[in-house]
C-alpha cells in the first residue's frame, strides 16, 4: 500500500506502558517537497540553520524504469548522492521538516513494486562538510516507519504502520527527539493508533472499523503483563486503544467496558480459519 504524505496536524498524548507522558505536539513545521517534473523535486526552505531560505533540489536518475541514483543539491551545490540497488525503487517522495533553527531535516522515501517501502531515511545538513548526513534509517521490519507528519521544537512525529492478520492494517504515530546527532524514538507506545481497514470495503463492519471497534469471532483473552486483563466472549465489540513495540514484537491494547488488556499480534501460528475478529480476513492486503 502506498504511503500517504497527508497534511496532518497531530495533537495527541503519547504514553509509555509505565505511564510516562510526552507534551502535546505543536503545529506542524513540515511540508512536502513537490515534483517539478518527472524526476526533479524542489523547494525553498532553510536547511543550513542560517535563517535564510535555501534552494533544495532532488534529482532522480532512472534506468530501466527504476531509480538508479538520487542526487540532492543545496543552493546549486551537490550535498548528497546515492546509488541504489537495481530494481529496488520505482519512485520517491520527499519531505522537509524543521524543529527549530539548526534542526532542519529532509526525508526521502523510496517505493518499490506494488508501492512497497524500499528505503526511508532522514538527513540533516552538515554546515562544515556542506553535505547531507543520514540521522535516521527507518526501515523497521513488520512495524514500518513512514513519513514525518509533524514537528515541534521538541519532537518530530513519524507515522508507522503494520498489517497483522489479527487486526488488519493499522497506523499510529510516535514522537522522535534529536539527540547525539540522531533522531531516536522518544516512546515505544502510542495511543494515536487507527484502524484503516474500514476504507477497504463497505459492509456492516465498516462503520465499526472506522471507530476502531472490532467484533470478536471467538473468545479472546487479553493480558496486562502476566495477569489476565479481561476475557471477551465471542460476538463482543472491543475498542482498539494503543499499540506498542517491544524487542521487535508488536502488541495491541483493546478495551472491553472499563477493562483493558494487551495481545501479541503477527503471531506465527495464526489460524486464518479461526480469526480473532469478524470482517478482517476479507480486508487483508496481499
Amino acid at each position: 500500500m502506498r504511503g500517504n504524505f497527508s497534511k496532518l496536524m497531530v495533537s495527541s498524548a503519547f504514553a509509555l506502558l509505565l505511564g510516562v507522558s510526552f507534551p502535546t505536539m505543536a503545529k506542524a513545521a513540515t511540508k512536502k517537497i513537490p515534483a517539478q517534473s518527472k524526476n526533479v523535486y524542489s523547494t525553498s526552505a532553510d536547511i543550513n540553520g542560517d535563517g535564510k531560505a535555501d534552494a533544495i533540489k532532488i534529482t532522480t536518475t532512472k534506468s530501466k524504469g527504476y531509480v538508479s541514483k538520487i542526487t540532492v543539491s543545496v543552493n546549486k551545490k551537490t550535498a548528497y548522492t546515492k546509488a541504489l540497488k537495481s530494481g529496488s525503487v520505482s519512485f520517491i517522495r520527499a519531505k522537509y521538516a524543521s524543529m527549530s533553527k539548526s534542526k532542519e531535516f529532509i526525508q526521502i522515501i523510496g517505493y518499490g513494486d506494488s508501492d512497497s517501502l524500499a528505503m526511508n531515511q532522514i538527513y540533516k545538513y552538515n554546515t562544515k562538510s556542506k553535505k547531507l548526513v543520514s540521522v535516521s534509517s527507518l526501515n523497521q521490519g513488520i512495524a514500518t516507519a513512514g513519513e514525518i507528519t509533524a514537528a515541534s521544537k521538541d519532537y518530530i512525529t513519524i507515522k508507522h504502520s503494520t498489517q497483522p492478520a489479527e487486526t488488519g492494517y493499522i497506523t499510529w504515530t510516535l514522537p522522535y527527539k534529536y539527540t547525539n546527532n540522531q533522531l531516536v524514538a522518544a516512546s515505544s507506545t502510542s495511543s494515536n493508533v487507527k484502524s484503516v481497514i474500514g476504507n477497504y470495503k463497505k459492509d456492516k463492519y465498516t462503520a465499526l472499523f472506522n471507530k476502531n471497534q472490532f467484533v470478536t469471532a471467538k473468545k479472546l483473552t487479553f493480558y496486562n503483563g502476566k495477569k489476565v486483563g479481561f476475557v471477551a466472549p465471542a460476538k463482543t465489540t472491543l475498542t482498539l486503544k494503543k499499540v506498542t513495540l517491544s524487542d521487535g514484537i508488536v502488541y495491541v491494547q483493546f478495551q472491553y467496558g472499563k477493562k483493558t488488556g494487551w495481545a501479541h499480534v503477527h503471531t506465527s501460528n495464526y489460524n486464518y480459519k479461526s480469526p480473532w475478529f469478524y470482517g478482517v480476513n476479507s480486508r487483508l492486503v496481499g
